[in-house]
């Protein structure tokens, strides 16, 4: 009960500061929302409670180190003074400060945030109802669980370094082989890059293009 207590007042504060960044944008000090956004918002909140409580509940043998701890406050820190205080104000008129923006939230806050690794500790402080959403694994339309993709990407540089037949040669049927071997794509019928470059390398030993 009392997590929902904690909730509740989570949305009571973000309702407060919705109704005052609505009413008096221009009268607000630098470090609250210039455009108050309620995903970021939410999204903020519900992190730093998940951190904290997933800190109460883990023993200190389970705990990340704390220069671990501090690195991933500062990325999620990071990201909402980028979006959520006048910075974003700024970064509508000055195009240095919009790049230097991009970089917080492209570079510098993500790279944070993965240097803190605290999975195990956001999963043990969200509600239990949405663990097995954290956990889980994407399914193919059979029900097994989606491959990965460095087994495709595997897959796709074997059939690149395969040595292809020349644009004359024949299969066992007799046809030539050249459509059914650059046909190799995502099945929508376009070529994929290693069938692509091996039409490029065909087309130079025929001679290239003309060009008249």
């Amino acid at each position: 009960m009392r997590a929902w207590v904690w909730y509740a007042a989570l949305l009571a504060l973000g309702a407060a500061l919705w109704w005052i960044c609505r009413l008096y944008p221009a009268d607000l000090p630098f470090w609250m929302p210039w455009e108050f956004s309620w995903p970021i918002y939410l999204a903020t909140g519900l992190t730093f409670g998940w951190f904290a409580r997933g800190l109460a509940i883990l023993p200190k043998d389970q705990h990340p180190p704390l220069w671990r701890s501090l690195c991933f406050v500062l990325g999620v820190a990071s990201f909402w003074i980028v979006l959520q205080t006048r910075i974003d104000y700024y970064a509508q008129h000055m195009f240095f400060v919009h790049r230097a923006a991009h970089f917080v939230l492209h570079h510098f806050g993500a790279f944070f945030i993965a240097l803190g690794m605290s999975g195990p500790v956001l999963l043990a402080g969200m509600p239990d109802f949405l663990k097995p959403l954290a956990r889980a694994r994407p399914r193919t339309r059979s029900g097994r669980a989606a491959p990965g993709r460095s087994r495709r990407l595997q897959a796709d540089d074997r059939r690149a370094l395969r040595p292809s037949p020349g644009p004359g040669s024949a299969g066992s049927d007799g046809r030539p082989q050249r459509h059914r071997q650059d046909r190799r794509d995502d099945g929508c019928g376009r070529l994929s890059p290693p069938a692509a470059n091996r039409l490029g390398a065909q087309a130079l030993r025929a001679g290239g293009p003309r060009v008249r």
